[in-house]
């Protein structure tokens, strides 16, 4: 008689009882289950039943309370075996069948999980005939799980047919099974598993799709992971762990570009420090550049985790530390490079204090930046022919110009010229910080002087790190001055991003491009992807300069989040005139994921231009392989199935799979639409802002509606809403304390707003504003302004 041992074919990886215990918490109804699953199948610890038995008196879900109940027994079981061992289970594959109905829920579970390998093959048949009579979710879940390995190929429809019906905890099971054995199958009903309002069924899809379409399966997860979402994104970086790595690698890189949750932070970095790949390393280098302070511990932690796991691994064997030195010269090098280019745009400049920012910026970073050897070297190949004679002339005349502002004396300074000021001002750095503090207060309070001077100076100050002219700058906002406006948006995307939240929509699509690229550094603060959405569309104005400006603001960004934005510019709009420039920063940002855009863009272009970025795509090879960012073997594999990728781009582009982020887009745009259509017109001005609100929470797919009480109690805020809506209503109170109004639209709905200023608004206006709503609790809409005014 053989004895039961254990295997579990199971899609979802191990979770200590520390982890399921916190999993149990979760607002999200299927993490909950994924971790009574997990206790179910391992749990083994005193503290975990306690915590079993404490939240289960809380849990308002029917299936959570089947499952809680058989997650304490297993789990009490469990330990008692420990305390008092007992003799081992005289059950065994032939009688199984027969004694199996007759047994307890517990022990039936105990029994399923602890199978052997060949008995599991044996039992198959048996497995499919109890699935079909087994009434209990947790019974029907573990058989699944446990037998998906040797599930009969011709019963696959008893788990086709519990995709999308039932409890929620054989439905993922059933996913992961068909995943695990016939993924082809899932391809009909990826469309509607793709649309789940339930995050854990989504992420579980996309692990099918990896199978049938990465390409596909990846644009749904960077999707998610670009969204605002974040129960999904939990789910969708639990998938992602045990997705193969190359297909995920560089969408955990852009997820720590735009993340700002340290646990989900954490939870992406796993999978980027247990496998051994010279590319993170260099990846995070970047990221780490320029994310702001608050992120770097976590990137760091992330970056020696990768950095060892690559020297345990042997795979650059003894040359880690040069790998390392090169990829850190590559990017101070490129870094000191975008700097320098936007500079040298400056120098062109009408305002006269920006002209003198960027030559003292110029001789500054001649000095501290090696500049002039770094241009003599090949690896600069982000400064053009014409720019470096630019930089050639001025660092031979040029520097004769700012050469009185070498004084740096506040006490001949009211005696220069208003050049000689800007310039002087221009010079100062951190370490002449003293001087700053005596000269800037007077300039900046000095109403009667001319703006170029007070906004050059706002910026000193901005440059040098005072904080003294946070409210200055606030009321500068409402400037007539374009430079004095730009200049406080500036300032206060460095110390106070905040105050300049009410009044971003409107600098956001300002005529100058100056206010447009000061509004975008706040925005890009709070909304990366929004932010490189606005840049995208500078891009397309026809207007030489104002693109320029645009093309010059890219560098600030990583590039990981602006490639695929670039080549779908070029590719929509065939502008020849835009692709050098394109292909300028293509060049300075040799990565992996470049070489196929760039082959896309060669198909496109007359043969003159394709073999420009033939070439420009022949030296990313060279940077790849002189950084080692990815292995030999590696690189050749990418770069033979160009071609082959290129077809099915191409096929998908014309006739996107049903199942593809573009088709179920359209799809739910035409649902959206159908609805406007036929409730709108029958509607009161209430519930048609009530309807505004529920069409725009379905068009970011969240679970608002469907979510239950408990769910509904702990939805995390942000992130809800994310596009403007129109109001009118007159304030009603303003909260002294925390600055926000609440504001009664004239339907009625109660709105909270951060204020737009002290004083501004007081009780009993009327006002007429753009809002983005962001959380919905008790009743109150909370928003921040986009734009207002008075009526």
């Amino acid at each position: 008689m053989k004895h039961l041992g254990k295997e579990c074919h199971e899609v979802t990886g191990k979770m200590s009882d520390k982890d399921i215990i916190q999993e149990l918490q979760a607002p999200i109804k299927t993490f909950r289950i994924y971790a009574l699953e997990k206790a179910i199948s391992s749990g083994s610890s005193q503290d975990l039943l306690n915590s079993l038995e404490k939240f289960r008196i809380d849990e308002s879900d029917e299936e959570c309370q089947i499952l809680f109940t058989h997650a304490v027994s297993a789990v009490r079981d469990r330990i008692n075996t420990k305390l008092q061992p007992t003799p081992g289970q005289k059950i065994s594959e032939a009688n199984l069948p027969e004694i199996f109905p007759t047994l307890e829920i517990g022990k039936k579970l105990n029994i399923i999980t602890s199978l052997k390998p060949d008995q599991i093959k044996k039992l198959a048949h048996w497995a499919v005939s109890t699935i079909e009579a087994e009434t209990n979710p947790a019974i029907a879940s573990r058989i699944i799980k446990v037998f998906a390995g040797h599930w009969p190929p011709e019963r696959l429809d008893v788990l086709l047919t519990r995709l999308q019906q039932g409890f929620l905890t054989i439905r993922c099971s059933a996913l992961e099974a068909v995943t695990l054995i016939a993924p082809l199958e899932l391809t009909r009903h990826l469309p509607a598993l793709l649309s789940s309002d339930d995050p854990l069924i989504r992420a579980l899809a996309i692990s099918g799709l990896m199978k049938i379409d990465p390409d596909e399966g990846k644009n749904h997860l960077d999707k998610i992971f670009l969204g605002t979402d974040r129960a999904q994104k939990m789910a969708a970086l639990q998938i992602s762990v045990l997705l193969p790595f190359p297909l995920v690698k560089s969408l955990l890189l852009k997820f720590l570009v735009v993340e700002k949750d340290v646990q989900l932070i954490e939870k992406a970095g796993l999978a980027l420090q247990i496998n051994p790949d010279p590319e993170v390393p260099f990846s995070l280098l970047e990221i780490m550049e320029k994310s702001p302070p608050v992120k770097i511990p976590f990137l760091k932690t992330i970056f020696d985790g990768a950095s060892k796991t690559i020297q345990t691994s042997g795979i650059l064997q003894d040359k880690f530390p040069e790998y390392l030195k090169r990829l850190r010269d590559h990017i101070q090098k490129r870094k000191a490079l975008n700097t320098v280019r936007s500079a040298l745009l400056n120098l062109e400049s009408e305002d006269q204090g920006e002209r003198e920012e960027s030559a003292a910026f110029l001789l500054h970073a001649q000095d501290k930046l090696h500049l002039q050897e770094i241009l003599q070297e090949k690896s600069a190949p982000n400064i053009s022919p014409g720019q470096k004679k630019k930089l050639d002339d001025f660092f031979t005349t040029g520097s004769n110009q700012t050469s009185q502002a070498n004084l740096k004396n506040p006490g001949i300074f009211n005696n220069l010229s208003l050049s000689e000021q800007l310039c002087f001002l221009s010079r100062l750095q951190v370490e002449d910080k003293e001087t700053g503090i005596l000269l800037l207060p007077n300039i900046i309070k000095d109403e009667k002087a001319p703006a170029t001077i007070r906004a050059v100076a706002l910026k000193t100050a901005s440059r040098i790190g005072m904080t003294d002219f946070i409210e200055q700058a606030k009321r500068w906002l409402y400037h007539n001055e374009e430079s004095i406006v730009a200049a406080s948006l500036d300032y206060l995307s460095k110390f106070d991003p905040e105050k300049a939240f009410p009044l971003l929509g409107k600098f956001l699509s300002a005529g100058n491009p100056r206010i447009r690229i000061a509004a975008l550094k706040i925005l890009e603060q709070n909304d990366p992807v929004q932010a490189v959405s606005s840049v995208m569309a500078m891009l397309k104005n026809p207007g030489k300069h104002k693109r320029d400006i645009a093309l010059s603001y890219i560098a600030n960004f990583d590039f990981a989040l602006i490639r695929d934005q670039l080549t779908e510019l070029v590719e929509s709009t065939r502008d020849e005139t835009i692709i050098d420039d394109v292909l300028t920063i293509f060049q300075c940002n040799p990565h992996p994921e470049n070489l196929f855009l760039l082959f896309r863009l060669e198909k496109i272009f007359p043969e003159d231009i394709s073999k420009k970025i033939l070439s420009v795509r022949n030296t990313h090879v060279t940077m790849i392989e002189t950084l080692q960012i990815i292995g030999a073997a590696e690189l050749k594999e990418l770069l033979s199935g160009l071609e082959s990728k290129w077809e099915h781009y191409r096929n998908s582009k014309s006739v996107p799979p049903p199942y593809s982020v573009r088709a179920l887009q359209q799809a739910e745009a035409g649902f959206l639409e159908k609805l406007k259509n036929t409730i709108w017109p029958f509607c009161t001005l209430k519930m048609a802002f009530f309807l505004a609100f529920i069409i725009l929470v379905l068009s970011l797919g969240i679970t608002f509606l469907s979510t239950d009480e408990r769910d509904q109690r702990k939805i995390p805020s942000g992130g809800l809403i994310a596009v403007p809506v129109e109001i009118t209503g007159t304030v009603t109170e303003i909260m002294t304390e925390s600055e926000d109004i609440i504001i009664k639209a004239d339907d009625q709905t109660v709105i909270q707003l951060r204020s737009p200023g002290k004083n501004i608004l007081k009780i009993g206006d009327r006002i007429k504003a753009v809002i983005k709503p962001f959380r919905f609790s008790d009743g109150i809409i909370q928003a921040r302004f986009v734009s207002f005014e008075k009526s």
